[in-house]
């Protein structure tokens, strides 16, 4: 499969087993909110892909909730 999604989580699991590292702190800390939104996004990538109707999206929709993302992802977790 040819998916980015898919590729880069089966390397994530991959290099995870091979080496057995973890995060210094700070970091785990700081990309866990973003790790935690990304079932959401996958899931919302793969509706607009399996419908086709990307190209048929208004501007607007898109701009919204890329916007919703951003929050969710970024800036709510440096203001909690």
């Amino acid at each position: 499969s040819r998916n980015p999604i898919v590729i880069c989580t089966l390397l994530g699991v991959i290099f995870n087993q091979i080496f057995k590292q973890h995060l210094p702190h700070i970091i785990d800390y700081t990309l866990t909110p973003i790790t935690q939104s990304f079932t959401g996004t996958a899931l919302f990538y793969l509706g607009l892909t399996m419908t086709g109707r990307l190209n048929r999206l208004h501007a607007r929709l898109v701009i919204t909730v890329f916007l919703l993302s951003v929050f969710k992802s970024i800036l709510f977790p440096l203001i909690l």
